[in-house]
């Protein structure tokens, strides 16, 4: 067959390169493990919003410090997860657990 074009090899080496080393965010298992924990409180309690003192003692159970829940909550709130506005009034102290887009 006919040979590809070099360019083509080159831009698919790059693209593999960058999305191996620049995509791939690194999670701390504990983090892992209460965004399932939360994602089964959904589906069993039929529970779509708790407060931020719930979602705390998730955290604990998941062995994550009380002051890192906000930041883990933040974490997957970037990446369409859960919905947590800690600088809205009324809001800051809620956690929407399965956001429907």
């Amino acid at each position: 067959g006919k040979k590809e074009d070099e360019t083509y090899e080159y831009l698919r080496k790059e693209i593999y390169e960058f999305a191996s080393e620049k995509l791939i965010v690194k999670t701390p298992v504990t983090w892992v493990l209460f965004r399932k924990v939360l994602q089964v409180l959904v589906r069993q309690s039929k529970k779509n919003v708790v407060t931020l003192e719930y979602a705390c003692a998730v955290g604990a159970a998941c062995k994550i410090n009380p002051e890192d829940v906000p930041i883990a909550l933040m974490f997957y709130h970037e990446l369409g997860v859960v919905l947590f506005y800690p600088h809205i009034e009324g809001l800051r102290d809620k956690v929407i657990l399965s956001p429907k887009w």
